[in-house]
Protein backbone atom coordinates (compact mmCIF):
# COMPACT_ATOMS: atom_id res chain seq x y z
CA UNK A 1 0.00 0.00 0.00
CA UNK A 2 1.51 3.24 -0.73
CA UNK A 3 2.56 6.17 1.62
CA UNK A 4 -0.46 8.69 0.05
CA UNK A 5 -3.17 6.09 0.70
CA UNK A 6 -2.08 5.22 4.34
CA UNK A 7 -2.27 9.45 4.56
CA UNK A 8 -5.57 9.75 3.06
CA UNK A 9 -6.88 6.82 4.97
CA UNK A 10 -5.05 8.35 8.78
CA UNK A 11 -7.04 11.80 7.75
CA UNK A 12 -10.45 9.71 7.02
CA UNK A 13 -10.24 8.29 10.66
CA UNK A 14 -9.42 11.64 12.39
CA UNK A 15 -11.88 13.20 10.61
CA UNK A 16 -14.48 10.44 11.60
CA UNK A 17 -12.99 10.40 15.22
CA UNK A 18 -13.79 14.08 15.32
CA UNK A 19 -17.40 14.04 14.08
CA UNK A 20 -17.73 11.20 16.58
CA UNK A 21 -16.57 13.22 19.83
CA UNK A 22 -18.40 16.21 18.50
CA UNK A 23 -21.52 14.53 18.73
CA UNK A 24 -21.46 12.72 21.66
CA UNK A 25 -20.54 16.57 23.05
CA UNK A 26 -23.78 17.83 21.34
CA UNK A 27 -25.69 14.76 22.54
CA UNK A 28 -24.36 15.46 26.07
CA UNK A 29 -25.03 18.82 26.63
CA UNK A 30 -28.19 18.50 25.02
CA UNK A 31 -29.21 15.57 27.93
CA UNK A 32 -27.43 17.19 30.81
CA UNK A 33 -28.52 20.14 32.64
CA UNK A 34 -25.74 22.79 32.19
CA UNK A 35 -27.82 24.59 29.10
CA UNK A 36 -30.79 24.48 30.74
CA UNK A 37 -32.26 27.96 30.77
CA UNK A 38 -31.91 29.56 34.74
CA UNK A 39 -32.86 33.28 33.94
CA UNK A 40 -35.00 34.93 31.59
CA UNK A 41 -34.54 38.83 31.19
CA UNK A 42 -37.52 40.17 29.68
CA UNK A 43 -38.44 43.80 28.36
CA UNK A 44 -41.69 44.75 27.48
CA UNK A 45 -41.99 47.69 24.50
CA UNK A 46 -45.93 49.31 24.43
CA UNK A 47 -46.95 45.89 26.20
CA UNK A 48 -49.65 45.57 28.52
CA UNK A 49 -51.76 42.22 27.37
CA UNK A 50 -48.35 40.25 28.24
CA UNK A 51 -47.61 38.69 31.51
CA UNK A 52 -43.92 38.18 32.11
CA UNK A 53 -44.00 36.12 34.80
CA UNK A 54 -45.71 33.46 32.97
CA UNK A 55 -43.32 34.38 30.07
CA UNK A 56 -40.31 33.49 32.05
CA UNK A 57 -41.86 30.60 33.41
CA UNK A 58 -42.21 28.93 29.74
CA UNK A 59 -38.60 29.20 28.98
CA UNK A 60 -37.33 27.42 32.46
CA UNK A 61 -35.49 24.20 32.61
CA UNK A 62 -35.91 24.24 28.73
CA UNK A 63 -32.23 23.37 26.70
CA UNK A 64 -30.74 26.98 25.59
CA UNK A 65 -29.72 25.09 22.16
CA UNK A 66 -33.38 24.07 21.21
CA UNK A 67 -34.66 27.24 21.85
CA UNK A 68 -35.53 28.98 18.25
CA UNK A 69 -36.94 32.65 17.67
CA UNK A 70 -39.15 31.95 15.29
CA UNK A 71 -40.74 29.01 16.68
CA UNK A 72 -41.09 31.64 20.08
CA UNK A 73 -42.41 34.67 18.39
CA UNK A 74 -44.83 32.37 16.56
CA UNK A 75 -46.28 30.62 20.31
CA UNK A 76 -46.12 33.80 21.71
CA UNK A 77 -48.49 35.58 19.36
CA UNK A 78 -50.47 32.43 19.21
CA UNK A 79 -51.29 33.73 22.72
CA UNK A 80 -51.19 37.48 22.81
CA UNK A 81 -52.58 38.85 19.99
CA UNK A 82 -50.88 42.31 21.06
CA UNK A 83 -47.17 41.28 20.30
CA UNK A 84 -45.95 42.42 17.38
CA UNK A 85 -42.31 41.17 17.62
CA UNK A 86 -39.56 39.66 19.62
CA UNK A 87 -35.86 40.15 20.31
CA UNK A 88 -34.09 37.12 22.10
CA UNK A 89 -30.46 36.66 22.89
CA UNK A 90 -28.91 33.52 23.92
CA UNK A 91 -26.51 33.99 27.08
CA UNK A 92 -24.54 30.85 27.35
CA UNK A 93 -24.83 28.76 29.28
CA UNK A 94 -28.26 29.31 30.73
CA UNK A 95 -29.61 32.87 30.38
CA UNK A 96 -31.32 34.82 27.56
CA UNK A 97 -32.63 38.27 26.85
CA UNK A 98 -36.26 38.71 25.97
CA UNK A 99 -37.04 41.89 24.58
CA UNK A 100 -40.91 41.55 23.83
CA UNK A 101 -42.69 44.97 21.30
CA UNK A 102 -46.23 45.78 21.11
CA UNK A 103 -48.44 46.38 18.28
CA UNK A 104 -49.52 50.10 18.47
CA UNK A 105 -53.25 51.51 17.35
CA UNK A 106 -54.03 53.47 14.55
CA UNK A 107 -57.44 52.70 14.33
CA UNK A 108 -60.67 52.05 15.97
CA UNK A 109 -62.53 49.23 13.90
CA UNK A 110 -66.22 49.09 14.66
CA UNK A 111 -67.80 46.04 12.80
CA UNK A 112 -71.49 46.60 12.32
CA UNK A 113 -74.51 44.26 11.81
CA UNK A 114 -75.12 43.06 7.89
CA UNK A 115 -77.63 45.25 6.14
CA UNK A 116 -79.11 45.19 2.66
CA UNK A 117 -77.68 49.43 2.92
CA UNK A 118 -74.57 48.70 1.28
CA UNK A 119 -75.85 50.00 -1.87
CA UNK A 120 -77.40 52.98 -0.40
CA UNK A 121 -74.28 54.11 1.74
CA UNK A 122 -72.47 53.88 -1.29
CA UNK A 123 -74.88 56.06 -2.89
CA UNK A 124 -75.01 59.00 -0.23
CA UNK A 125 -71.45 58.09 0.97
CA UNK A 126 -72.25 58.02 3.95
CA UNK A 127 -69.12 57.08 6.61
CA UNK A 128 -70.68 57.19 9.86
CA UNK A 129 -73.66 54.69 9.92
CA UNK A 130 -77.07 55.68 10.54
CA UNK A 131 -78.57 55.18 13.92
CA UNK A 132 -80.62 52.30 12.73
CA UNK A 133 -77.58 50.10 12.52
CA UNK A 134 -76.18 48.02 15.47
CA UNK A 135 -72.95 48.08 16.40
CA UNK A 136 -71.78 45.30 17.56
CA UNK A 137 -67.94 45.03 18.63
CA UNK A 138 -65.23 47.92 18.77
CA UNK A 139 -61.21 46.62 18.29
CA UNK A 140 -57.98 48.18 18.36
CA UNK A 141 -56.21 48.03 14.69
CA UNK A 142 -52.49 48.37 13.87
CA UNK A 143 -50.66 49.42 11.09
CA UNK A 144 -50.83 46.29 9.64
CA UNK A 145 -54.49 45.73 9.51
CA UNK A 146 -53.99 43.11 12.18
CA UNK A 147 -57.28 42.99 14.88
CA UNK A 148 -55.27 42.86 18.39
CA UNK A 149 -57.54 44.45 21.37
CA UNK A 150 -60.98 44.87 22.36
CA UNK A 151 -61.22 48.76 22.32
CA UNK A 152 -60.85 50.58 25.84
CA UNK A 153 -61.34 54.32 23.84
CA UNK A 154 -62.14 55.90 21.21
CA UNK A 155 -59.23 58.65 20.69
CA UNK A 156 -58.46 56.66 17.22
CA UNK A 157 -59.95 57.59 13.76
CA UNK A 158 -62.94 55.38 13.41
CA UNK A 159 -63.50 52.83 10.46
CA UNK A 160 -66.43 50.92 10.22
CA UNK A 161 -67.05 47.77 8.58
CA UNK A 162 -69.87 45.10 7.85
CA UNK A 163 -68.17 41.89 8.38
CA UNK A 164 -66.81 39.27 11.45
CA UNK A 165 -64.23 40.03 12.90
CA UNK A 166 -61.51 37.89 15.17
CA UNK A 167 -58.64 38.76 17.15
CA UNK A 168 -55.77 38.04 15.92
CA UNK A 169 -56.40 38.28 12.37
CA UNK A 170 -55.77 40.72 9.40
CA UNK A 171 -58.71 42.57 7.93
CA UNK A 172 -58.95 42.15 4.31
CA UNK A 173 -56.92 45.48 2.89
CA UNK A 174 -56.42 46.24 6.12
CA UNK A 175 -52.48 47.46 5.22
CA UNK A 176 -54.10 49.62 1.96
CA UNK A 177 -56.41 51.35 4.34
CA UNK A 178 -54.01 52.13 7.12
CA UNK A 179 -52.11 54.00 4.23
CA UNK A 180 -55.05 56.02 2.98
CA UNK A 181 -55.11 57.07 6.40
CA UNK A 182 -51.72 57.96 6.52
CA UNK A 183 -51.85 60.33 3.58
CA UNK A 184 -55.27 61.56 4.54
CA UNK A 185 -53.47 63.02 8.11
CA UNK A 186 -50.40 63.92 6.28
CA UNK A 187 -52.94 66.13 3.93
CA UNK A 188 -54.10 67.97 6.92
CA UNK A 189 -57.52 66.12 7.52
CA UNK A 190 -59.01 63.73 9.47
CA UNK A 191 -60.47 60.10 8.72
CA UNK A 192 -63.38 58.63 9.20
CA UNK A 193 -64.06 55.86 7.14
CA UNK A 194 -66.38 53.01 5.95
CA UNK A 195 -65.67 49.58 3.82
CA UNK A 196 -68.65 48.98 1.81
CA UNK A 197 -67.79 46.30 -0.84
CA UNK A 198 -64.69 46.64 -2.22
CA UNK A 199 -64.39 50.62 -1.43
CA UNK A 200 -63.51 53.03 0.99
CA UNK A 201 -65.75 55.97 2.16
CA UNK A 202 -64.02 58.88 3.80
CA UNK A 203 -65.29 61.73 5.45
CA UNK A 204 -62.76 64.04 6.98
CA UNK A 205 -63.17 67.22 9.23
CA UNK A 206 -64.52 69.63 6.93
CA UNK A 207 -67.66 67.53 5.77
CA UNK A 208 -65.50 66.52 2.43
CA UNK A 209 -66.40 63.06 0.85
CA UNK A 210 -64.10 61.17 -0.54
CA UNK A 211 -64.01 57.44 -2.18
CA UNK A 212 -61.42 54.97 -3.02
CA UNK A 213 -60.96 52.09 -4.54
CA UNK A 214 -59.78 49.18 -2.93
CA UNK A 215 -59.13 47.39 -5.85
CA UNK A 216 -56.96 49.89 -8.08
CA UNK A 217 -53.44 51.04 -7.01
CA UNK A 218 -53.61 52.92 -3.97
CA UNK A 219 -50.62 54.78 -4.66
CA UNK A 220 -52.02 56.59 -7.75
CA UNK A 221 -55.41 57.37 -6.26
CA UNK A 222 -53.55 59.23 -3.37
CA UNK A 223 -51.35 61.16 -5.80
CA UNK A 224 -54.41 62.04 -7.28
CA UNK A 225 -56.05 62.88 -4.26
CA UNK A 226 -53.15 64.93 -3.21
CA UNK A 227 -52.98 67.10 -6.93
CA UNK A 228 -57.14 68.13 -6.83
CA UNK A 229 -56.31 69.07 -2.97
CA UNK A 230 -53.49 71.40 -3.95
CA UNK A 231 -55.39 72.45 -6.99
CA UNK A 232 -58.73 73.58 -4.99
CA UNK A 233 -55.97 75.57 -2.43
CA UNK A 234 -55.40 77.81 -5.53
CA UNK A 235 -59.03 77.92 -6.73
CA UNK A 236 -60.34 78.72 -3.13
CA UNK A 237 -64.14 80.51 -4.63
CA UNK A 238 -66.08 77.25 -4.07
CA UNK A 239 -65.93 74.71 -1.46
CA UNK A 240 -64.47 70.95 -2.31
CA UNK A 241 -66.86 68.55 -1.17
CA UNK A 242 -66.90 65.43 -2.80
CA UNK A 243 -63.66 63.12 -4.32
CA UNK A 244 -64.67 59.93 -6.43
CA UNK A 245 -61.26 58.38 -6.93
CA UNK A 246 -62.62 54.73 -8.66
CA UNK A 247 -62.05 55.74 -11.82
CA UNK A 248 -59.04 56.90 -14.39
CA UNK A 249 -60.44 60.39 -14.17
CA UNK A 250 -61.34 61.27 -11.04
CA UNK A 251 -64.66 63.06 -10.08
CA UNK A 252 -64.61 66.55 -8.42
CA UNK A 253 -67.13 68.22 -6.81
CA UNK A 254 -67.70 71.92 -5.21
CA UNK A 255 -70.26 73.57 -3.55
CA UNK A 256 -70.29 77.62 -3.12
CA UNK A 257 -68.99 78.70 0.13
CA UNK A 258 -70.67 79.53 2.85
CA UNK A 259 -70.81 83.72 3.66
CA UNK A 260 -69.47 83.78 7.41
Amino acid sequence: MSPKIIKKKKVSFKLILVLLVGILIVFFLMRSNLLNIKEVNTTLVNLNCVDSNQVKKSFLNKNILTISKREVENKLKEKYFCLKSINLEKKLPSSINLDLFGREAVLILITLEPTEATSSALDNLEATPSAEENQKDIYLLDNEGVVFSKAQDLIFPKLYVEEQVNLGEKIEEGEKIVRILNQVKTLGLSFEGRVVSKYLLVRTNNMLKIVFSLDRDIDTQLASLQLILNEAKIDSKDQLEFIDLRFDKPIVRFAPKKNA
